[in-house]
Order: structure tokens, then C-alpha cells, then sequence
């Protein structure tokens, strides 16, 4: 994690702050969903300490979205942005789905400028510490980098985050890592390709 990244997120944590649960957190309790343990769990347990298994059964809970869930959201933003920082998804499967109900938020139009530029700068700095993950792994058909950058490009996409501007902080990133990322994912830019602007 760079530091301008643990930067954004303790200004997260800041800027959602006044956010609490204050025991109306809404989750399904169905058999598949979470727990009512869970759901003590998640309400009684210290932001800063929810693990990620634990916001993961949150991630996955088929609830609706409405003010409360709203300000729900926003109260564990930044435990999410900490986790998906540290790689540790709280979501089931891939980190590329789990701020998806943030594009039920309107948050960009309906929430206060200062949420929705941290959320944006959350993205930003996220491209630019990921970009810098050139772990390789060997796959039967050869050497591969370990962590996709495709997945934080469709977490961004999905959250309805400004893809442009995490384009452009990839581009202005290191030129040895954005380079690096760019012969290994070729393919990402031709999926998130932007439509030229007229003249």
C-alpha cells in the first residue's frame, strides 16, 4: 500500500465518521444470507476491527437499499477501502464486486462533496498502489502477474466510480510499473477503452 493510499483511507475514516450503526444496521437474515450472531457482531465490533469474513457475510446479504442502508454503506466504507487496500476482499470471490451497492447510492449526485471526492480519491490511489503489484505466478501456460488489475478497474465501474480519472492516475503513475502493467494487461485497456472526446 503506498502511503498516499493510507493517507486516503485514514481521511475516510474521517470524512464518514459521524456515521454510526447505533443498532440499525439492515441485513437479510435468511439461512443464506447473515446470521443474527453476525449481525451482533457486525453492530458491537470496533470499525477498525470488522474482519473481512465478517463484512464479507454484509457484502453478500440480499437486503434492499434505502436511507438507512445508505447511511449503513457509509459507515463501513472505510473499514472496506482498508480491507481491499491489505487484499483482503470482502466479498466471497473478487474484490471487482464488493462496492457494488454503491451504485445504488446516486453518491456521486446525492451524497456530500467531500464523501464522494474521498470515494474517488479511494479509486485513484487504489489504481496507483495496484499498478505496483508485480508479483508473477506461473500458470500450465506460463508466468502471469499475480493480481488483476482488471478486478479494481471493475470495482471502480461497478461502484460507479470516475474511470476516467483512475485512467489517468494509472498514466501518470511510475512509468516502470504502468509500463510493466500495460504489457501485462493489454487487454484491460481495450475492455475500459474511454470514447474520444469530439472536437
Amino acid at each position: 500500500m503506498t502511503p498516499e493510499l493510507r493517507t486516503t483511507i485514514e481521511d475516510a475514516y474521517r470524512v464518514f465518521g459521524g456515521y454510526r450503526l447505533d443498532g440499525a444496521l439492515i441485513v437479510c437474515n435468511c439461512n443464506c444470507c447473515v446470521s443474527a450472531e453476525s449481525e451482533r457482531r457486525l453492530i458491537r465490533t470496533p470499525l477498525r476491527e470488522i474482519p473481512y469474513q465478517l463484512l464479507a457475510e454484509y457484502t453478500d446479504s440480499a437486503h434492499g437499499w434505502d436511507e438507512i442502508v445508505a447511511d449503513n454503506m457509509r459507515y463501513f466504507l472505510p473499514r472496506y477501502f482498508e480491507l481491499i487496500a491489505l487484499n483482503s476482499s470482502p466479498f466471497d470471490m473478487h474484490i471487482d464486486d464488493c462496492l457494488r451497492r454503491l451504485a445504488h447510492a446516486r453518491w456521486r449526485d446525492e451524497w456530500p462533496a467531500a464523501e464522494a471526492e474521498i470515494i474517488d480519491r479511494f479509486f485513484q490511489d487504489l489504481i496507483v498502489s495496484s499498478v505496483r503489484k508485480l508479483d508473477l505466478v506461473k500458470w500450465p501456460v506460463g508466468w502471469r502477474l499475480k493480481f488483476d488489475l482488471v478486478d479494481v478497474l471493475t470495482l471502480i465501474v461497478t461502484a460507479h466510480g470516475d474511470i476516467g480519472r483512475a485512467l489517468a492516475a494509472w498514466d501518470a503513475a511510475d512509468g516502470r510499473f504502468a509500463r510493466a502493467r500495460l504489457m501485462g494487461g493489454r487487454a484491460v485497456l481495450s475492455a475500459f477503452r474511454l470514447p474520444r472526446a469530439r472536437v
